[in-house]
């Protein structure tokens, strides 16, 4: 049978990548160079004898003899299954690339995703942390009027434009195997260059006796009605109104500067509020949905890095 109509089978595959896990768990790899990994030719019998392996390419020959005498210590192989039986006697190839030195690969696959997990958690409890001078109107904290003329506009801080910019770069530096997924990333990146041209001159916040809007990327602009404001709460990162109709409006502070944060919280503390049946939104209320929201975005970046690591580094086998 012809190698690439045996190769077409799932069944061969499958049989191949098990040959070679098993020398993988019997090969004791040096600090040997690494480069594009080892190539060995060999050939094995329907029973899974090993028949002859040689190095076919390889930048450390000491480094390749443990991978042929790894191969030839994992003799004999699980049978071919009969799908798979059209290897015997072929001329088969296999790469053995050594993970770094020292560096155990449960253990990068491990403290990644740990590592990940901490930083978010870092980052989240700061920006997310309660300040007293932006839950209430103290005698301390600043209250601005908002006239029946007036309004304002406020823009994204330079920082968030330049990681607006640069977010979508990430489809460029990714190396993947995998067209599809390359191909995806771009499309994403495509979306939000798009949509960060398209609201460049837009502002993230307007505040006016009329209305209060909202324009995030990727999603529509939000408004709610000024008269209407009846609670609101707020960290560090965001502020949420809401309305007498129970209506909520995210307000992403962290998008601002700090000057204009300061600015939006003393016109909201100025803001006369509307009567409601529905219960006060209040900073407690906030932190407990931002932690179920972060336990659930840690949760998803946490899986997601592992499996990626997981990934790439079986790709390398």
């Amino acid at each position: 049978m012809a190698t690439d109509a045996c190769m077409a089978h799932p069944e061969a595959g499958t049989y191949l990548q098990q040959v070679q896990a098993r020398a993988y768990s019997l090969w004791e790899p040096g600090a040997g160079t690494y480069g594009d990994g080892i190539k060995i030719l060999f050939r094995l019998d329907e029973q899974g004898n090993l028949l002859s392996s040689q190095v076919r390419s390889a930048q450390d020959n000491a480094e390749a003899q443990r991978v042929l005498d790894a191969l030839a210590a994992g003799s004999p192989y699980p049978p071919m299954p009969e799908p798979a039986k059209c290897l015997a006697g072929m001329n088969l190839v296999a790469t053995f690339r050594t993970p770094p030195v020292g560096v155990p690969v449960a253990g990068i696959v491990g403290a990644v995703p740990v590592f990940t997990a901490l930083l978010l958690l870092s980052v989240f409890w700061f920006m997310n942390r309660r300040r007293e001078d932006t839950d209430s109107a103290s005698a301390d904290a600043e209250v601005l009027p908002l006239g029946p003329s007036d309004e304002h506009r406020y823009f994204r801080s330079r920082i968030q434009r330049v990681a607006e910019v640069l977010l979508p770069l990430h489809a460029v530096i990714v190396v993947s195997h995998s067209p599809w997924v390359f191909a995806a990333l771009a499309l994403v990146d495509v979306a939000v260059f798009v949509d960060v041209w398209r609201k460049w001159n837009t502002p993230v916040l307007r505040i006016s006796p009329a209305e209060i809007e909202v324009n995030n990327l990727l999603t529509p602009a939000r408004k709610i009605l000024t008269h209407e404001v009846a609670s609101w709460a707020a960290t560090r990162a965001l502020l949420v109104l809401r309305s007498a109709r129970g209506e909520e409006l995210n307000i992403p502070l962290a998008h601002l500067s700090e000057g204009d944060r300061k600015h939006v919280l003393a016109l909201v503390r100025g803001l006369p509020l509307a009567s409601s049946p529905a219960p006060p939104l209040t900073a407690a209320e906030l932190g407990r949905r931002q932690w179920r929201r972060f336990a659930l975005i840690i949760g998803t970046a946490t899986i997601g890095s592992a499996l990626m690591i997981w990934y790439g580094l079986r790709s390398l086998g």
